[in-house]
């Protein structure tokens, strides 16, 4: 079995007898497609889930100020966005544990962990910490500069002021909900499945990118060009990085996932201080 990059996916009866597999890798996959548990609209389907709940989970919120007479429940559900995203989490976590079960495996499984090579990938994480730091912060600010000439005109639209009994658990539930959700989706679950099922390896990496860039596009969903471009675009860079580093390394995941939860810790220390008046 061969791959447009040239890297050979090694199908189950090829695989050496001596060698452990990790239950997610593509080898263990390909056995479990070939066995009927994944079925291929799953993964698909995944690669899309998050952008949907989002918008779901926000469009929610927008009714709910529309039944209680909001003048713009729209805007509203923007500045309850953080909670609303928390919500998308914990369904997206769900369907993860539920697609994992059919498969005869557990969620846990997609975090690739393998503690013969942890020395070597927590030197690798941290190689690549400070490509990710640039890639994470760079393209936002330069992104703020060429549509409006200001770095600092989507804060009090990404930070908005909420209740502080909303705002004050979101220092736990949000990047921890967003750690166990977004990547695990994107590279645990639908990339190696994808690449698998179609026998497109680089293809697939490209597109489980595209797919994590395009769910900020909805995070919030801004009735705004400018505003849906700078969220399109902004961790395009950042997301084709990690997609290759996952698709190189996949026992990388856990350390990716850590460092995504302290990053989004960010997100509810904003909005805390905007609820207090700090911001």
């Amino acid at each position: 079995m061969s791959t447009d990059s040239g890297v050979p996916l090694v199908s189950p009866a090829e695989q050496p007898a001596a060698t452990v597999q990790l239950s997610n890798s593509r080898e263990s996959i390909g056995e479990r497609i070939h066995r009927g548990l994944i079925p291929p609209s799953r993964p698909w389907a995944m690669l899309f889930a998050r952008i949907a709940l989002f918008a779901l989970c926000q469009a929610l919120f927008a009714l709910g100020f529309t039944a209680t007479g909001s003048a713009h429940p729209w805007s509203e559900s923007v500045r309850w966005w953080p909670v609303s995203a928390t919500l998308a989490n914990l369904i997206n976590i769900g369907l993860l544990a539920r697609l994992t079960h059919a498969e005869g495996t557990r969620m846990r499984a997609l975090y690739n962990w393998d503690r013969t090579t942890w020395k070597r990938d927590l030197l690798l994480f941290f190689g690549a910490f400070a490509v990710l730091g640039l890639l994470t912060v760079l393209p936002s600010s330069l992104l703020a500069l060429a549509l409006w000439g200001d770095v600092g005109v989507t804060t009090p639209i990404m930070f908005q002021r909420l209740p502080l009994w909303a705002a004050s658990p979101l220092l736990l539930l949000l990047p921890v909900s967003i750690a166990l959700a977004e990547l695990p989706t994107y590279f645990g679950y639908s990339m190696p499945r994808l690449q698998v099922l179609t026998d497109r390896r680089v293809s697939m990496v490209f597109v489980a990118a595209a797919a994590l860039a395009a769910q900020h596009a909805v995070l919030p969903l801004v009735i705004d060009w400018r505003f849906a471009i700078w969220r399109l675009l902004m961790y395009a860079p950042f997301a084709l990085f990690v997609a290759w580093a996952l698709d190189r390394r996949p026992t990388l995941l856990p350390y990716l996932m850590v460092m995504h939860a302290l990053l989004d810790t960010s997100i509810p220390i904003y909005v805390l201080l905007a609820s207090t008046g700090r911001l």
